[in-house]
């Protein structure tokens, strides 16, 4: 494909057509455009996830390989798949705190950033209910069975009480 200019010459009348191969305006590596192997990053769903990693993305874009490595914040993604060469799935490893990162796709040593692209949020804590063992009651009288005592007799009552976020 070519574009064809027109413009006139310096004597009277006489036109000068210029023709200039489209190619030599940005395509195959020129910086006047994208190249046709450089990967590029237009996206990534969904934009947020747990500190804790775990999160399955999308990356979109152009010119992915199989040969890929994905950072997010600089932490190394899991389970790296190229869908095909603009869709990449990966899942986001662990970081150190919360926070906005950069998304990094690295393809044969060329590497391709999204500023911003993705917000580590803090994981969510679920404080589960502490687990109370049933009362014992029992008598302080030598040889007296469980859950018996004479009246007003002074009695022993024991339970167990366990939850996550006490330490034994």
């Amino acid at each position: 494909m070519y574009i064809q200019m027109r413009r006139h010459a310096r004597s009277l009348g006489d036109p000068l057509a210029l023709t200039i191969p489209v190619w030599s305006l940005g395509c195959s590596g020129s910086t006047f455009g994208p190249s046709a192997t450089v990967p590029r990053i237009v996206s990534i769903s969904p934009t947020a996830g747990t500190s804790s990693g775990g999160t399955v993305v999308t990356i979109t874009g152009a010119n992915f390989s199989s040969d890929v490595t994905v950072l997010i914040g600089d932490v190394a993604a899991t389970q790296v798949l190229m869908v095909d060469p603009a869709m990449l799935k990966a899942t986001t490893g662990p970081h150190d705190s919360a926070g906005v990162v950069d998304v990094v796709v690295i393809v044969k040593s060329t590497r391709a950033v999204l500023p911003g692209g993705y917000r580590y949020v803090a994981p969510e804590v679920v404080n589960q209910p502490p687990v109370i063992t049933p009362l014992t009651v029992k008598g302080i009288k030598p040889r007296e069975p469980e859950e018996f005592a004479d009246l007003d007799e002074t009695v022993r009552v024991l339970a167990s009480i366990s939850d996550a976020e006490t330490p034994v």
